[in-house]
C-alpha cells in the first residue's frame, strides 16, 4: 500500500481554487445578485448556504462547468457541497469554489477532506473560511483505490439517508393533504367555519421564552431554540439545556411554539410530550391551544397551508430583520371546524406521526452511521 500523499490546496499541481484563477466577477455581491434574481431563471445560485439555491438567475460568471465543483460557506455555517460536472451554478461572494484537476484527488473524497479540516479549524460565520485560508490548508490523501473505497461506503449509507429523508417528507406532505382535504383552504372558508384569532383560542396569553444562554444537555431539561426546528417541525439530535431553566417555561403537551425573528420566522412546533421535559427559548413564542375549542395537530398543520406562509410573508414584511411578535401573531385569524372532526384529522396525524418517528429514528441511526465513517477515515 503507498503511503499517503500530502497537498497544500492552494498548489496549481494539486487543486486548483477556482476564485484565485477565475474573473473578478465572482466577488460580485449577494445582495446585488438578490436584486436579479428571476422566478423563472435557469442558473441557481449559491451563496453562503451551499446545500439550497439562493434563487435562479439567467447570468453566469463561470465558463467552464466541465469538472465538478467543490463548494463552501465562506461567511456562515461551516458546510461544504459538490456540485457534479455540467451542471452550471452561480456563486456569490459568499461562496468559495475549489477544483480538482489531477488525477489523484477524488472530487468525492475531498469533500469530506474539507469538511473536517473546516471543524477542526472552527470555520464559522464569526471565524470565516476565506479562500486564503482554504488555500494554506495542508491535506493528507491515501491512494485512489482506497479513496474510491471510502467514498463507496459513505455513498451506501447517504444513498439510505436520501430515501429516509424523502420518506420523511411524503409523510409530511400526506399531513398536510389531509388537513386541505378535511378543512378546505383557510383563505376561502368555504365551509364558513367560525373564525377567531389565536388570541381568543389560546387559554393563556402568548408569551416569549427564556433569554438564558444555552450549556451542554445536563440529561434533564432540553432548551428548544429556534435553530433546533426542522421544516418539518421536528427537533434536531443536538440537545442543550440553558443554564438557568424557569419553571414558567416548562412546555406542555399541545404547547405551539412559533419562530418570532430572523429568516426562519413563521416556522412552527407542535410539543407532544414525547421529547421529554423541555424549555422554550426567547425568540420562540408560546401559544396553550384551547383544546375544547382546537385541538393542537389541527392548529400545527394550519401553520402549513399556504396562506399561513402568505400571512408570514405580509406581516414580516418591510423589516430589516423578519420580525413578527406575540402581539402580531395574536391577531392571526382561523377558521376553526367542529371539534369531532378535529378529531377525526388528530387520529389521522397521530397514526402518520407514528410511521414518521419510525423513520426519523432510522434516519438518526443512519446518520450516526455515517458520523462513525467519517470520524474512522478522516479524523
Amino acid at each position: 500500500m503507498m503511503a499517503d500523499r500530502y497537498f497544500l490546496i492552494g498548489s496549481k499541481n494539486a487543486i486548483v481554487n477556482g476564485w484565485y484563477y477565475m474573473p473578478r466577477i465572482l466577488t460580485v455581491h449577494q445582495s446585488y445578485i438578490k436584486q436579479r434574481v428571476l422566478e423563472d431563471g435557469g442558473i441557481p445560485v449559491y451563496s453562503a448556504n451551499v446545500f439550497e439555491e439562493f434563487g435562479r438567475i439567467d447570468k453566469q460568471n463561470l465558463a467552464d462547468f466541465s469538472v465538478p465543483s467543490i463548494l463552501w460557506g465562506i461567511d456562515g455555517d461551516w458546510m461544504v457541497n459538490i456540485i457534479p460536472a455540467n451542471q452550471p451554478f452561480y456563486p456569490t461572494d459568499h461562496c468559495g469554489v475549489l477544483r480538482i484537476y489531477c488525477d489523484e484527488i477524488l472530487p468525492e473524497y475531498m469533500v469530506f477532506v474539507l469538511q473536517v479540516e473546516g471543524e477542526y479549524e472552527h470555520f464559522s460565520r464569526h471565524n470565516r473560511a476565506s479562500i486564503q485560508r482554504i488555500q494554506s490548508l495542508t491535506i493528507q490523501v491515501p491512494e485512489l483505490s482506497i479513496q474510491k473505497e471510502i467514498v463507496s461506503r459513505i455513498a451506501y449509507i447517504e444513498n439510505q439517508i436520501s430515501a429516509a429523508t424523502e420518506e420523511i417528507r411524503a409523510m409530511f406532505e400526506s399531513a398536510k393533504d389531509k388537513f386541505i382535504a378535511f378543512f378546505g383552504e383557510p383563505d376561502i372558508n368555504s365551509f364558513s367555519w367560525n373564525t377567531h384569532t389565536l388570541r381568543e383560542i389560546s387559554l393563556e396569553d402568548l408569551a416569549y421564552g427564556s433569554g438564558e444562554a444555552a450549556c451542554p444537555y445536563d440529561g434533564n431539561i432540553r432548551y428548544v431554540r429556534i435553530t433546533d426546528i426542522d421544516d418539518y417541525g421536528q427537533l434536531g439530535n443536538e440537545k442543550v439545556s440553558a443554564k438557568k431553566a424557569e419553571e414558567k417555561y416548562l412546555l406542555n403537551e399541545g404547547d405551539i411554539l412559533f419562530a418570532r425573528s430572523g429568516a426562519t420566522v413563521g416556522k412552527t412546533y407542535l410539543y407532544r410530550g414525547n421529547e421529554g421535559k423541555s424549555i422554550y427559548a426567547g425568540y420562540l413564542i408560546r401559544l396553550v391551544p384551547n383544546k375544547k375549542v382546537v385541538l393542537p395537530e389541527y392548529l400545527f398543520y394550519f401553520t402549513k397551508t399556504d396562506y399561513y406562509k402568505r400571512w408570514i410573508a405580509t406581516t414580516s414584511v418591510g423589516m430589516a430583520q423578519p420580525n413578527i411578535n406575540a402581539q402580531q401573531y395574536g391577531s392571526l385569524q382561523l377558521g376553526i371546524p367542529p371539534i369531532d372532526l378535529q378529531l377525526q384529522f388528530t387520529e389521522f396525524i397521530r397514526e402518520n406521526d407514528k410511521k414518521r418517528e419510525e423513520a426519523s429514528l432510522r434516519l438518526k441511526n443512519l446518520l450516526e452511521q455515517k458520523e462513525q465513517l467519517i470520524t474512522k477515515y478522516f479524523r
